[in-house]
């Protein structure tokens, strides 16, 4: 990707130390144990084995440290590229597709079988768990995860790019008396439909938000949401929710 002008910079995003802490604590951890066993125990033949399990765990964590080590997001004037071991792809602005975006609340007990301490740390990093996939008309893409420094940076800055014109257009197509598609979705002047099955009329909307990474749809006069479905699995989730807002403004 060639280099950008100073009006938009350069960025780079890498991969933070969450991942890495959790090998630690499943790699390094027993590893420790088996050097434990290894010098307190009696029998030569169980100590060599011992010895060479941690080590051979030792190496493995090292390994695949390093390799994270490579991933990385660069955002620039002219797109998207995500570099790893398993090699290099690229989505400039004027290809992209869609987006998929999900964010779910942290909640500790998804975690059970990990310590307490392991928990906090990843608390710290982020309070949710962030999804965003930028898909290329050819179907490649690129996924940004919490496991990136600054993912809600990144994430902030790539929406920042993408979602101007993808609301103009939608919201011209509209305008126009047309319908425009997310996925499951269709949205036009006067309503909703969802799996051309269920069917809100704007008028009688009370809500629209994603909340638990959903994207939830209420109607007046109703207690449970109308339509409630993981946000990852709209495109443009956060385009249709602020066309949907503009028109309700409009109306």
């Amino acid at each position: 990707m060639a280099t950008v002008g100073p009006a938009f910079g350069e960025r780079k995003f890498k991969q933070n130390y969450m991942i890495r802490l959790l090998l630690a604590v499943f790699l390094l951890g027993p590893a420790g144990v088996l050097a434990w066993l290894a010098v307190h125990g009696a029998d030569a033949r169980e100590r060599t084995i011992e010895l060479a399990i941690a080590s051979g765990l030792v190496v493995f964590f090292t390994t695949l440290c390093l390799l994270i080590a490579r991933t990385e997001v660069t955002i620039n004037e002219i797109g998207l590229r995500r570099e790893s071991v398993l090699g290099t792809t690229e989505v400039p602005w004027n290809q992209v597709q869609e987006t998929r975006y999900k964010i779910v609340p942290l909640k500790a007990r998804t975690f059970e079988l990990i310590s307490d301490l392991v928990v906090e740390a990843f608390a710290k990093f982020t309070p949710a768990n962030l999804t965003l996939r930028v898909v290329r008309r050819d179907g490649r893409q690129i996924k940004i995860t919490s496991n990136l420094k600054n993912a809600r940076e990144l994430i902030a800055l790539v929406f920042a790019r993408i979602n101007p014109p993808m609301v103009a257009e939608a919201g011209g197509r509209i305008a126009r008396g047309e319908t425009v598609t997310f996925g499951p979705l269709a949205l036009s002047r006067n309503e909703i439909a969802w799996r051309n099955i269920t069917r809100i009329p704007l008028s009688t909307l009370k809500s629209a938000k994603i909340e638990g990474g959903r994207l939830c749809l209420q109607q007046m006069g109703r207690r449970r949401n109308t339509v409630c479905v993981s946000s990852g699995k709209i495109p443009n989730v956060l385009v249709f929710l602020e066309v949907l807002a503009r028109g309700l403004l409009a109306s």
